[in-house]
């Protein structure tokens, strides 16, 4: 089950007992277009990377389009409309594009809203945690940073954040069932590098490699961002 982390800071806004701390959301990653568009490719294996890259194109044409025309839009992830900002002395003044401008609103829909409020869960983590980050992974057979790795191959994964004093764990997701697949022999850890093993009975196929830091609910994970080719 999916997790939003948490940690608690001192409420200076308030001196009611029962809020004198407030939760903050730890935020685990930023994602970007392009990491939504490669989420988006893995989830339906009938529609290929460039038809989601048009859709995402032409969505937000469309939705400029629409509301530089005036237009209220309201789909199952947001609202939107315009609104003119600025003071106007008589209502006769006009619209000067020196005092006043045209602000863009984006809401929440509501049943976005409804599916985050009913099915959210929660971990309750260390503030001082820091989610590991995945940049580049190099293959010592190869001599490259992929996309193609050797099945049983020695890889080097790089990025930051990795505890030498923490359980850590590498998860490779499979493109093909969605399944996770341990067994990633782990040979050394640095704060910047994992020296590691793949699994020698690793089925060929495209793979997400993801590093987890913790164990349970508050385990923190850091998920890198290229497809793995393993063969």
């Amino acid at each position: 089950m999916r997790k939003i982390n948490y940690y608690l800071n001192e409420n200076k806004l308030t001196d009611k007992e029962e809020s004198r701390f407030a939760a903050r959301v730890k935020i685990k990653d930023t994602l970007y277009q392009n990491d939504i568009i490669n989420i988006m490719a893995t989830k339906n294996t009938t529609v290929s990377r460039q038809d989601i890259i048009v859709v995402m194109d032409l969505l937000t044409e469309v939705v400029r389009d629409e509301l530089l025309s005036g237009n209220r839009i309201i789909t199952d992830l947001f609202q939107a409309s315009v609104s003119i900002k600025g003071g106007f002395a008589t209502d006769s003044t006009d619209y000067d594009s020196n005092v006043h401008y045209v602000k863009p609103n984006f809401t929440a829909s509501a049943k976005l809203r409804k599916d985050i409020v009913s099915k959210a869960g929660v971990s309750k983590v260390d503030p001082g945690q820091k989610v590991p980050k995945v940049s580049l992974v190099y293959d010592f057979r190869y001599g490259t940073y992929g996309p193609h790795y050797p099945i049983g191959g020695i890889i080097e994964v790089k990025g930051k954040n990795f505890p030498l004093d923490e359980e850590l764990e590498i998860l490779l997701v499979s493109d093909f069932s969605g399944e996770s697949v341990g067994g990633v022999h782990l040979l050394k850890i640095t704060p910047s590098s994992i020296l590691c093993q793949l699994p020698d009975t690793l089925e060929a196929g495209e793979y997400t490699m993801i590093v987890v830091v913790g164990t349970g609910d508050g385990a923190l994970r850091g998920t890198y961002k290229t497809m793995m080719s393993i063969s």
